[in-house]
């Protein structure tokens, strides 16, 4: 019985010691310093932004951060991708994220003050990139939605994306496969497809539409899941791949991103598209190689959604704080 009563003792000390803790970091959070040292325990006044941020929390309230003559986001979805992209009322979404995300895109874009959508690119049908396309779809007008080529025994027959063909049929929203290298303009802004047909490939990942977004001598490359066979193919039938800022493939896999793509890119600054994970994205020989290569990275795991607002003179990158997290210049 003496044992017993010991280890009930022991765990109500740490119960008692962790609520001391919980209560101590709720008071540096709403009681002044000044307080603190004349006991004078007056609430102060609260910003619960940094309530959220203390506790590392992330929201989908979307703050209302001026944009660029181009704008780009790589919205928070966890585990997958989605990137919305506005030129001067001109839009583009590239990816809509898992099932389980596409209400917090569709959320992102209402409280943007979108209705509807120029453009929509499925980069691939995995579920990661296109689970979230049929709730956009069933909630926006979309103009046009584009896709790779893929060869024939490689199409997914999961529940996603049938539900994802299904709404574009009820919905009678254009689809269109990309076969090869397109160019097409978003406001003052220019679209260019770099890839080529997916039907070369026989995985999904290395199928993935990728595309150079630019404004005036500034640029963005999204690269979908792409591995080193399609890189190999990019550096080899492209010289126009230099970027400003490089949206790092596959969530950061050690399959993707190789040394001689980085060389090729050339970016500034990376971002990465990554949620909690088993496969251990971002791999650290990435990580490893982008700082070799002096590439600043931010994710949206540490940041939340990631803005790049692109002007005419010089581009800026901010967290889903709005603080600045980057900044050059020409």
């Amino acid at each position: 019985m003496k044992a017993k009563f010991g280890f009930r003792r022991k765990v109500k000390t740490y119960i008692i010691c962790l609520v001391v803790l919980f209560v101590g970091a709720l008071g540096s959070i709403f009681i002044s310093e000044e307080d603190y040292g004349n006991w004078k325990f007056k609430i102060k006044q609260v910003d619960i932004d940094k309530i959220l941020e203390y506790f590392n929390i992330k929201t989908n309230t979307v703050k209302n951060i001026p944009e660029g003559i181009l704008t780009i986001f790589e919205i928070d979805v966890a585990q997958g991708k989605s990137i919305f992209v506005r030129s001067e009322g001109h839009t583009l979404l590239i990816d809509a994220g898992d099932v389980e995300y596409g209400a917090r895109v569709v959320d992102f874009l209402k409280q943007k003050k979108q209705d509807k959508l120029d453009y929509l690119i499925i980069t691939h049908p995995h579920n990661d990139h296109i689970g979230g396309a049929a709730e956009v779809i069933k909630n926006f007008k979309v103009g046009e939605v584009l896709m790779p080529e893929i060869k024939e025994d490689i199409i997914p027959t999961t529940p996603t994306y049938e539900k994802f063909l299904r709404v574009l049929l009820n919905k009678k929203t254009k689809l269109r496969c990309v076969a090869a290298n397109e160019e097409f303009k978003l406001g003052p802004s220019t679209v260019n497809i770099l890839s080529e047909s997916g039907k070369k490939y026989n995985n999904l990942n290395n199928a993935s539409l990728v595309t150079k977004i630019s404004y005036n001598n500034w640029s963005f490359l999204s690269t979908g899941d792409i591995e080193k066979a399609a890189e190999k193919d990019l550096i080899k039938n492209n010289s126009s791949l230099k970027s400003n800022v490089l949206d790092i493939a596959h969530h950061g896999s050690r399959t993707s991103t190789t040394s001689n793509f980085l060389k090729a890119v050339q970016p500034d600054v990376a971002f990465i598209s990554v949620g909690f994970n088993e496969y251990g994205h971002p791999s650290q020989k990435v990580l490893n190689r982008l700082s070799k290569n002096n590439i600043k990275y931010f994710s949206t795991q540490q940041d939340g959604t990631l803005q790049l607002n692109i002007y005419k003179d010089y581009y800026t990158i901010l967290n889903s704080h709005g603080n600045e997290l980057f900044k050059k210049a020409a």
